[in-house]
């Protein structure tokens, strides 16, 4: 057998023109010192990869799919790209030092130790009882260090055409081995032995359901009121109350705090989440938000559809990859813009009726989301009852005309917007809808009739002096708000439905706020036994024309 222990690089060079040759590093997990040998008799190199071969099965994903540090991922590659010709033992000094170092105290224990094997396509970190010894001049010990009742955990890292597997294996499951990995938190809960454990009583009898994330999924399908706390089944068991819900070890009590983890957990909003946090430096929401760090102030940030970017010294460096596509995860806020191109994405896949989920890495999950016919939001916003009613008005009518479709859509994000100022989803909702009142066009006229909640005004309605338009409206509202709760004015259009709009020299800003507010105090004194009134008045101007949506609602 051709074995050489502790050798100099002209000694690793000139060993590694031969491709069948193996590369092996040892030490023990409480000191520093590392001891370096190759192996380079065909026999005895096959006989160690049966070895493995035969280790506990693994569990397997690409390189890709995990988040191994950039440091480990950097060696690792390094490692597998320039065997056997350009072997550095620094290099796998460093790699092995650094997964040693993440074991926590309990696994650094006397009689423990790290070992790496290097070899064609392939390397292998195992962390095993028998240790250092096995790797000797006589090699006589390589099965037992090898052996299942001695491997406490390992990582193989397979060469495989186009991507990198990664075999890993851990006897007991522990956060350190899983963090250095850099398993995905929906992942690393499978490691655990994750399962989801719905307890509940059937005449005074414990009972508990153990499900797959796959059949938790499909119970809360089938069985919405899971999140009210309850199960209902056909006879003969028709109603079965939910006690407690268990998830591994964790246990829960609130039902819609299971569901916001889950949906994290399924997503893993976690990472995204820390992500977040990183680059702009904000625990938790507050009424102004905190400023991020320095490098905010040096770079600028966007939001696309599958990464987070920053621009540096003229490029456009990725930040986050966002690895799940069948959500929106968003990091838009007041620090992160979000691409042209991302919204038009959004927007187009909203008009066309595409289901869209949307989920703010730096927002609460909501056990239930808004849902705007096709687009759900999963974070917790303020969605005031006058604004619900609309949502729902939008979504029950059946809104043939593409024009009044865009300008409930333009009122709902609009209103939601107004409503969520301190929000980091301000940043999308503002701009969504203005981006979908680029899509309205003023030619033409209004096939929708108007009803309860749609009135059509012409332009004369907002004709004479600001008090008489304030009069005007005002008496007009308080009428028809104590029968339909919320109502939509379109100043501009006549009775049938034909665009007739303002000119916009009448439509500043300024003015149309100040009748705005008026129109809602004199509401308020005529309706003074509703709670809340509110009235939204928002221009919508193109060139030298263009009209005034008034939305207003008043509730008990």
């Amino acid at each position: 057998m051709n074995v050489r222990k502790d050798l100099n690089s002209d000694d690793l060079h000139s060993l590694s023109t031969n491709h069948h040759v193996v590369f092996a590093s040892s030490k023990k997990i409480k000191e520093e010192e590392i001891h370096h040998t190759t192996i380079s008799e065909k026999r005895d190199i096959e006989k160690i990869k049966s070895i493995i071969a035969r280790l506990p099965d693994p569990k397997e994903r690409a390189l890709s799919e995990i988040r191994l540090r950039t440091n480990p991922r950097k060696w690792v590659i390094s490692l597998l790209e320039e065997y056997p010709d350009n072997i550095q033992e620094e290099v796998m000094e460093a790699l092995l030092n650094d997964f040693s170092d993440s074991l926590q105290t309990r696994m650094r224990e006397e009689n423990k130790y790290a070992i790496l094997i290097l070899f064609k396509n392939e390397l292998v970190l195992c962390h095993s009882i028998f240790g250092e010894e096995t790797i000797s001049p006589e090699w006589k010990t390589i099965p037992r260090m090898l052996d299942s009742d001695n491997v406490l955990r390992y990582i193989r890292f397979v060469n495989a055409e186009d991507t990198i597997k990664v075999k890993y294996y851990e006897r007991w499951a522990t956060e350190s081995f899983v963090d250095w990995l850099g398993l995905p938190h929906k992942e690393a809960f499978y490691h655990f032995g994750g399962k989801y454990r719905i307890q509940s009583k059937i005449d005074d009898i414990d009972i508990v359901f153990e499900l797959t994330e796959e059949e938790i999924s499909r119970w809360i399908e089938k069985h919405p009121e899971i999140k009210e706390g309850k199960i209902v089944f056909s006879t003969p068991i028709t109603y079965l109350p939910i006690t407690q819900i268990w998830v591994g070890k964790k246990k829960y009590e609130n039902i819609g705090d299971f569901i916001q983890d889950l949906i994290a957990e399924r997503y893993d909003i976690e990472f995204y989440r820390k992500k977040f946090r990183e680059i702009v430096s904000v625990e938790k929401m507050t009424k102004e938000e905190k400023p991020g760090p320095l490098e905010l102030y040096l770079h600028k940030f966007f939001d696309e559809k599958d990464k987070v970017i920053k621009f540096e010294d003229g490029e456009y460096i990725p930040v986050v990859e966002k690895k799940n596509l069948k959500v929106d995860i968003l990091f838009v806020c007041r620090n992160i813009e979000i691409r042209s191109s991302y919204f038009d994405d959004i927007l187009g896949r909203f008009i066309n009726g595409e289901e869209i989920n949307i989920i703010h890495a730096g927002m609460r999950i909501s056990p239930d989301p808004l849902k705007i016919k096709n687009l759900n939001i999963w974070s917790e916003i303020v969605v005031p009852e006058f604004i619900d009613r609309i949502i729902e008005y939008y979504s029950s009518v059946n809104l043939q005309d593409k024009v009044t479709t865009r300008i409930l859509e333009f009122v709902i994000f609009k209103t939601l917007a107004k409503s969520n100022v301190h929000s980091h989803l301000y940043y999308f909702l503002e701009p969504f809808a203005e981006r979908i009142m680029r899509e309205l066009s003023f030619d033409g006229r209004l096939t929708k009739l108007e009803d309860q909640i749609l009135e059509f005004k012409p332009q004369e309605f907002f004709s004479g002096k600001d008090d008489e338009i304030v009069q005007r409206l005002c008496s007009d509202l308080t009428t028809k708000l104590k029968s339909s709760k919320c109502k939509v004015y379109l100043l501009g259009v006549e009775d049938d439905g034909t665009f007739n709009p303002i000119p916009s020299s009448r439509l500043k800003s300024d003015r149309v706020e100040k009748i705005r507010n008026n129109i809602q105090k004199l509401i308020r004194k005529e309706l003074p036994d509703y709670n809340q009134v509110i009235v939204y008045a928002m221009p919508v101007i193109y060139g030298d024309k263009g009209i005034l949506i008034i939305f207003s609602g008043a509730f008990e």
